[in-house]
């Protein structure tokens, strides 16, 4: 009797517990929030994930341990979410004085580089400039969620990454040689072309000329004049307000298997 009423109550407090995943939720290493910002903030991310079903999760450091910012945000999110889930990562890094956005599943899809971008300026001009660091947390999970309300782009789309090209030996001794050869026979044709030849006898224009300028004729005669007008009409903008044709675009990337979104901004 005691078992069923242990196990009764252990399952009411499971069913009471809001489903979300572990991964969301505020993980302050840096220790730049109190612990009242902290709670409110748990909050909001929670309320987020269960309003849009994508795990939103913000990390502080001071410590980047020679990492890049995207490095960190994409495997914290393949360990603490998984490969390919809906979710968003909100970092301060402080080692590199970096504010960044790692997106996953639909959350790449939704926050589109020019959202990506107009999120980072409100959190550095919310706060991080000023150290007022929850005000900044605050500011971007705000603007955030209207963009998860909002949803997905009419003109969203997906662009992989374009990496640098890995240059070869054999490209750079193609290169050499074959600028060399170009430069070495252009150097010949120039030369050649400039040498000095024998100049021709100057053109005779008074004994070879076959036109006859006559002095003195009358002056020409103005028959009729005449005025057209016409409107010159304004070019307008196609794009409704001046937006970019890439506004939908989410660039991404591939990190530990997994694919993702996202950008940084040094403040």
């Amino acid at each position: 009797m005691v078992k069923k009423t242990v196990l009764a109550i252990l399952l009411v407090i499971l069913l009471a517990i809001p489903s979300f995943a572990v991964g969301t939720g505020v993980y302050d290493y840096g220790s730049l929030l109190t612990s009242e910002e902290a709670a409110e903030i748990e909050q909001i991310v929670t309320s987020m994930q269960q309003a849009h079903g994508i795990d939103v999760l913000v990390l502080t450091l001071n410590d980047a341990e020679g990492r890049s910012s995207r490095n960190i945000a994409d495997y914290f999110i393949l360990d603490h979410v998984g490969t390919d889930e809906n979710a968003l990562l909100l970092l301060l890094n402080m080692d590199e004085r970096e504010v960044y956005i790692s997106t996953s599943g639909i959350a790449i899809d939704i926050m589109t580089d020019a959202r990506i971008d107009a999120t980072l300026d409100v959190v550095i001009d919310n706060g991080m400039i000023d150290a007022a660091y929850g005000n900044a947390v605050k500011a971007g999970l705000s603007r955030i969620n209207s963009y998860f309300e909002s949803g997905v782009p009419a003109d969203g789309y997906r662009e992989e990454e374009t990496g640098p090209k890995q240059l070869y030996p054999i490209d750079v001794a193609l290169g050499v040689g074959g600028g060399g050869a170009t430069g070495i026979t252009h150097f010949f044709r120039t030369r050649k072309k400039y040498r000095t030849k024998t100049r021709p006898k100057p053109f005779a224009v008074g004994s070879n000329s076959f036109v006859n300028l006559t002095h003195g004729a009358s002056g020409d005669i103005l028959i009729d004049t005449r005025r057209t007008s016409r409107v010159i009409p304004k070019v307008s903008s196609s794009s409704g307000g001046g937006g970019s044709s890439s506004s939908g675009r989410s660039t991404t990337h591939s990190t530990g298997g997994g694919t993702f979104g996202g950008g940084g901004k040094k403040f």
